[in-house]
C-alpha cells in the first residue's frame, strides 16, 4: 500500500509546541476521569444520572478538535474558539463538583505531564492553575459563573509561514505570479512579528534595569531576570485555597516568594523579593487578561485618566486599574499596595487561515511594578472579579 509513503502531522507535536493546547488538553482529560468514575457510580435513573448525563454533554463539547491544533483550519489561534471550550469544560467541571456539594479545594500534581508541580486552586468562583514551572506562574484563572478563562492568551511563536510575510514585505512592488501571492486581511502585518520566550500567563516575577522602558517591554527588550521569569518554583505548600512558592535567580543575586490566595471571587498575591546586588533595578508582577475584543465599545480599560478601548498601550501610575465587559457583564479589577507604575500593551499574534495572514488579539500584557530599595520590595497584587452592571 502506498499509505505507508505518506505521513500526516503529528498530533502529540501540538501538545509539545503549543502548551496553551496542551494545558486544554490534560485540562479536558482530567474532567473526563472524572466523569468516568461518576458515570460507573451512578444509578441507571434518577437526579444523579440525569445530572451526570447533562454534565457529560458540556464535556464531550468541550472535546470540539478545532481549538486544540493549528493548521489552515485549525482554530488554536483563535481566542473565542479557546474560549468556547472553556465555557464547556467549566460547566462541565462545575457539574462534576456538585456531586458531593462542593468545589474541590487545592489538588498538587504534574497535570500538564510537563515533568513539573502544578497546584489547582478552586472554590465555587474561580479555578486557578499555578504553573510552578514555568516561573510559579497562573496559566489560567476561571471565573465560573460566567464559564470565562480570564488569561486565555497565547504565547507569539515562530511560524514557518512568517518567512512567506517577510520576504512578501522585502519584495514589495516586484511582479508576481498568482502561485507566488502572499493575501494578507491589511497591511504592515510584518511589523507583529515578535516573539515571546514564556507562556503569557498571570503572576510572572519580572526583574529588570530601572532604565528600562515601556517601549522595551512592548518589544520584549526587556531584559529580565530569565531565571525569575521562566525558570522553575517550589511550590512550598498548597491548602484549600492558598498556594506558596519560591523561586531562586543566583545569577542576578535574587530570590522571590509569592503567597496566592483565593477569597470568593477574588485572588490575591502576596509577593516579595529581595535582591543582594548593587545595581538599581525594578520589579513586577505582569498580568495577562484576555477580554477578546480590543476595538469593540463595550471593552475597555478603567484608568485614572479615562476609559481607552483594550487595544491602548501606554504608562499609568495608580493603585488599582480595571478592565471591562458590558457584553459578557464581567469586570476585573485589580488593585496594588503599594501604588505602582503600570505598563500595558495589547498583544497580537500573526497566523494564516484560509482567508489569508491576519492579526489576532490574544489580550493585554499589564505589568505594575515597583522600585527595588534597599534590596526589597513587597507587594500585594488583588485581582477580583464581578458583573460590570447590577
Amino acid at each position: 500500500s502506498l499509505t505507508r509513503f505518506v505521513h500526516g502531522g503529528s498530533w502529540h507535536n501540538f501538545l509539545h509546541k503549543y502548551e496553551e493546547a496542551n494545558h486544554l488538553h490534560k485540562r479536558m482529560l482530567g474532567v473526563s476521569a472524572r466523569y468516568e468514575e461518576w458515570n460507573g457510580a451512578a444509578p441507571p435513573s434518577g437526579e444523579s444520572r440525569q445530572r451526570c448525563d447533562q454534565g457529560y454533554q458540556r464535556l464531550l463539547e468541550a472535546q470540539c478538535n478545532d481549538a486544540y491544533w493549528h493548521g489552515v483550519f485549525g482554530g488554536l489561534y483563535a481566542p473565542h474558539l479557546r474560549a468556547a471550550v472553556y465555557r464547556a469544560l467549566l460547566e462541565a467541571e462545575a457539574t462534576v463538583d456538585g456531586r458531593d456539594g462542593a468545589a474541590r479545594g487545592a489538588r498538587r500534581g504534574d497535570f500538564n505531564v510537563d515533568g513539573a508541580e502544578e497546584a489547582l486552586l478552586a472554590n465555587d468562583k474561580l479555578v486557578a492553575m499555578v504553573t510552578a514551572g514555568d516561573g510559579g506562574t497562573l496559566a489560567e484563572i476561571s471565573y465560573r459563573p460566567l464559564g470565562f478563562n480570564v488569561v486565555n492568551s497565547l504565547q507569539r511563536r515562530p511560524e514557518i509561514y512568517h518567512r512567506k510575510l517577510r520576504e512578501a514585505h522585502r519584495q514589495a512592488g516586484a511582479a508576481k505570479s498568482i502561485h507566488d501571492r502572499v493575501v494578507t486581511k491589511e497591511e504592515g502585518l510584518e511589523r507583529y512579528l515578535s516573539y515571546d520566550r514564556y507562556g503569557r500567563h498571570a503572576f510572572r516575577t519580572l526583574v529588570f534595569g530601572a532604565s528600562r522602558t515601556p517601549e522595551e517591554y512592548k518589544l520584549g527588550r526587556l531584559e529580565e531576570s530569565e531565571e525569575l521569569a521562566g525558570g522553575p518554583f517550589e511550590i512550598v505548600s498548597a491548602g484549600a485555597d492558598c498556594c506558596e512558592l519560591v523561586g531562586r535567580a543566583p545569577h542576578c543575586l535574587c530570590e522571590a516568594w509569592n503567597r496566592i490566595r483565593l477569597e470568593g471571587s477574588s485572588l490575591e498575591a502576596d509577593w516579595r523579593l529581595r535582591y543582594s546586588g548593587l545595581a538599581e533595578l525594578r520589579a513586577g508582577l505582569e498580568l495577562v487578561l484576555n477580554l477578546l475584543a480590543p476595538d469593540a465599545p463595550d471593552r475597555y480599560f478603567v484608568l485614572p485618566d479615562g476609559k481607552p478601548r483594550l487595544s491602548w498601550s501606554g504608562e499609568v501610575r495608580s493603585d488599582r486599574i480595571a478592565l471591562v465587559d458590558e457584553w459578557l457583564n464581567l469586570r476585573i479589577d485589580v488593585r496594588v499596595r503599594p501604588e505602582a507604575v503600570w505598563w500595558i500593551y495589547p498583544i497580537y499574534t500573526v497566523s494564516q487561515s484560509e482567508g489569508g495572514f491576519e492579526r489576532v488579539y490574544q489580550g493585554s500584557a499589564i505589568l505594575p511594578h515597583w522600585e527595588v530599595t534597599e534590596g526589597e520590595v513587597r507587594a500585594v497584587v488583588r485581582v477580583e472579579l464581578g458583573m460590570a452592571r447590577c
